[in-house]
């Protein structure tokens, strides 16, 4: 532990004293200072010791999913927000700040978005080593009232809205009466998360490599990182010649087998209809990025006006996970069972898959279908 936070002084902090400083120094501090009668966060140079934690977090957000990350900022950005707001400290923020954020959002946000504030709030504390208030008897009371509260209001969960087989069959007749690059990419993309059942981050993290086109015309989708398989040994998911020919249209248009095989599949497409070529970097390496979570987005939104559904529809716009849902739902009527659809869709229990299905599954119950046809004299 470095010198200061051993002498549980406020003196000046060397370069070499700030490299040595790590989370748990910071949290002892906190309390030694708070011993002592003080706080910790009035170090004249706290900021810097709070910014260099957090560089040390940025230099490893790689150990993180890229969605995580994106969460973590959204969700702690708005936090920060509303202190500014209110003219209070976000870093460290007190008991008492995030019991009075819970009660401002109670009304505004969903149980489950607020279970997402308080993941980050307690990351943010804890990267850096601030007293986590997410801790407090008194706080998780609050966010336990207002989650029973909520519940008992009925609030629903609210899971993307399912892009279904039949979906899919619409999008292959709008889609393939546009002969443009962007068109055939926006299909496959559409085709294979939808087959793969495939979450938005392992879609565009598919490269080149990961395919394996076999001879009776279909293909072998390798899935080497998920957000439930971590191994380093892909799973794999088949892809039928359907998909695969839709797929292969993509590739040729865009005289991506050329590509390097360390190169993403779905790539960016200028505005002239062609691929974006990777940058780059200042040893004339090539430099490959998957497609941003926006970009993803977009393509699903746009596939959701696309068919036409947003002159009649209430639900709201397909996104990066409603093939996923959607697949669930259509393997669920065909009669597979969830062992058989959790183990396609990689999922790690059967939960998700009885969520996404609940309604398939009740009419298909014991029950449901005991007195299917029951009818009174």
């Amino acid at each position: 532990m470095s010198y200061f936070l051993q002498k549980q002084t406020f003196r000046h902090i060397t370069k070499e004293q700030l490299e040595e400083i790590r989370p748990t120094d910071v949290y002892q501090a906190f309390k030694k200072a708070k011993q002592a009668g003080m706080d910790f966060a009035e170090h004249p140079q706290f900021g810097e010791i709070i910014h260099h934690l957090l560089d040390e977090f940025e230099k490893r957000k790689e150990a993180y999913e890229r969605s995580t990350i994106d969460r973590l900022n959204s969700a702690w950005r708005n936090f920060v927000s509303w202190c500014i707001q209110n003219n209070i400290q976000s870093l460290p923020a007190s008991a008492k700040t995030l019991e009075d954020f819970l009660k401002a959002r109670e009304t505004q946000l969903h149980r489950d978005t607020l279970s997402v504030y308080l993941w980050a709030i307690s990351k943010m504390h804890r990267i850096t080593g601030c007293i986590d208030p997410t801790k407090d008897e008194l706080v998780m009371g609050t966010y336990k009232r207002i989650r029973k509260t909520k519940v008992r209001q009925g609030e629903e969960i609210r899971q993307a809205t399912p892009f279904l087989e039949s979906n899919l069959d619409h999008a292959i007749e709008v889609y393939r009466q546009d002969d443009s690059l962007k068109s055939k990419r926006d299909l496959a993309m559409l085709a294979v998360s939808y087959e793969g059942i495939l979450r938005a981050d392992e879609l565009v993290r598919i490269k080149h490599k990961h395919i394996e086109f076999m001879p009776d015309g279909s293909a072998v989708l390798h899935i080497l990182f998920s957000k439930q398989n971590k191994s380093g040994k892909p799973d794999t998911n088949a892809l039928s010649p359907c998909v695969t020919q839709l797929l292969k249209e993509y590739i040729e248009a865009g005289g991506l087998d050329e590509r390097d095989e360390e190169d993403y599949l779905f790539i960016g497409i200028s505005k002239h209809d062609s691929p974006f070529k990777p940058k780059r970097c200042s040893l004339g390496e090539p430099v490959y990025k998957p497609m941003t979570t926006r970009t993803t987005r977009n393509i699903f939104k746009k596939a959701w006006e696309n068919l036409g559904l947003a002159d009649f529809s209430h639900e709201r716009p397909f996104t990066g996970h409603s093939p996923r849902v959607g697949a669930a739902q259509d393997l669920l009527r065909q009669g597979f069972s969830t062992a058989q659809i959790q183990q396609s869709g990689r999922w790690k229990t059967a939960n998700m898959v009885t969520q996404y299905g609940r309604a398939i599954l009740a009419e298909q119950g014991a029950m449901a279908q005991s007195r299917k046809y029951k009818k009174l004299n």
